[in-house]
């Protein structure tokens, strides 16, 4: 199973978003601790669950360490704990304010403080829309958000090689919304669907969903980088990898198309797959694929690495080659960076599409803005294993890669989609915003790390 014995606490883990979360990391076989302030709500979550529970107020020092030194070493901690109070500027008192920044930013500093993270574990920190999309009457808010958001970036370095994530939702229908009366629940959520490309206002199990897929990204040596997922919409928290201090992305993937000769592809495979056994380099090979529909008689290859990685071997790539030549049309390298978390699949015997779209000009963020919306539907026919935006070359341009079992499959697939209601509603809009797209079908190398 995807967590298989692997110690999770989840601190807000007795409601709402917390409570989703733990609950999918538990059927996922993830040995799940919740964590909230005591009380009966507390208890009963546990119950429900399954799992261990443990008192825990985030705005004492001494209850957070506490907590810590009853759990260990653990290999993932999730912090959804927020209690918020809000308001007017000129009307909310002071203490009032205080109290959202002690609960929300406090809180998570004192857990990141206290917390014995293994080593390639992660800590994943939900902060708020409102950071990027302020409101009136929400400015502590927004700004208690901000801060999360900047503490997460430094952390990201300073807790290396523990991955320290932000996850960013719109508005979520949750318990938290419980004390509104229901009519004026109803209201003011309609109101939020009605402008959203995908009708609806999002769940809490929207939002559990991303957060595991960072957790599940510690299969993989990643250098330590911050990923704040600032949602557009209540449904899809959007990813971005940040710089690191010195300006530049911190994790970038490098796709690499060999285009051969007639009948060429299986030997010159079977050379790559040598010549990638002796590069041994910092830069992790992900995957490697001979085409199958698209560019024929092409291998292609997905490696991972730090972009001063990338410069480092780019000159021994000439080197590589070489031991290719005579079978070799035309080389092409890109550079991408992550816009969702790299997601590799388990099993063999997949069939991989690499799809590849380029947007109008100006109109790149409006289209990643719908698309990455409606990736909590889409991803329920197929497994959605990486979304990049081009680092050098054009900024509007896309690329995905997706998971299939076979070809009848993807076909099917396909078919469910575009039958969908919320995709239709995708297409009445998206695709005028693409001037290009492309679609390869890719089947696994017996070098690729990916089957």
């Amino acid at each position: 199973m995807q967590f298989d014995q692997q110690k999770i606490v989840v601190v807000g883990g007795s409601s709402g978003i917390g409570y989703a979360t733990a609950a999918l990391a538990k059927a996922q076989g993830g040995d799940v601790v919740i964590a909230s302030r005591p009380g009966e709500r507390l208890e009963a979550a546990a119950k429900s669950l399954g799992v261990k529970a443990i008192a825990a107020d985030v705005t004492s020092d001494e209850a957070v360490e506490n907590l810590f030194d009853a759990v260990g070493a653990v290999d993932h901690v999730i912090v959804t704990a927020g209690q918020l109070r809000t308001g007017p500027i000129k009307t909310l008192p002071i203490a009032e304010a205080r109290m959202t920044m002690e609960i929300k930013f406090w809180g998570a500093w004192r857990v990141a403080r206290a917390a014995a993270i293994k080593p390639g574990g992660s800590l994943t920190i939900v902060s708020g829309f409102l950071s990027i999309r302020p409101r009136v009457g929400s400015a502590i808010v927004g700004a208690t958000n901000g801060a999360l958001e900047s503490l997460v970036k430094s952390l990201a370095l300073e807790l290396a090689p523990v991955r320290v994530n932000a996850v960013s939702p719109g508005m979520i229908d949750t318990p938290i919304r419980a004390a509104m009366p229901e009519e004026q629940r109803v209201a003011m959520l309609a109101k939020v669907a009605a402008g959203l490309p995908v009708g609806r206002v999002g769940l809490a199990d929207d939002i559990a969903q991303p957060i595991l897929g960072f957790l599940r990204t510690g299969s993989r040596p990643a250098l330590a980088w911050s990923s704040t997922a600032a949602a557009r919409s209540p449904d899809a928290p959007r990813s971005f990898a940040h710089s690191n201090q010195s300006g530049r992305i911190a994790m970038l993937f490098e796709l690499t198309t060999i285009v051969c000769q007639p009948s060429a592809a299986g030997r010159v495979a079977a050379a790559a797959g040598e010549s990638a056994a002796r590069d041994q380099g910092a830069r992790k090979l992900e995957g490697a694929w001979v085409t199958e529909i698209g560019t024929l008689c092409s291998v292609v290859e997905l490696r991972s690495g730090s972009d001063e990685q990338m410069t480092a071997v780019a000159p021994s790539l000439a080197e590589r080659q070489a031991d290719l030549r005579g079978g070799i049309r035309t080389t092409q390298t890109s550079l991408h960076a992550p816009v969702l978390p790299f997601q590799p699949a388990a099993g063999a015997g997949h069939v991989y599409e690499w799809r590849r779209y380029r947007a109008q000009p100006g109109q790149g963020e409006a289209w990643l803005e719908l698309f990455i919306d409606i990736m909590p539907k889409r991803v329920r026919y197929s497994p959605l294993v990486g979304l990049w935006r081009s680092v050098g070359g054009s900024p509007d341009q896309f690329d995905h890669l997706w998971l299939y079992d076979s070809l009848d499959q993807r076909m099917a697939v396909r078919a469910a989609v575009t039958a969908d209601p919320d995709w239709q509603a995708l297409l009445k809009v998206a695709p005028p915003m693409l001037s290009e797209m492309a679609s390869t079908i890719l089947l696994p190398a017996r070098y690729s790390p990916l089957q």
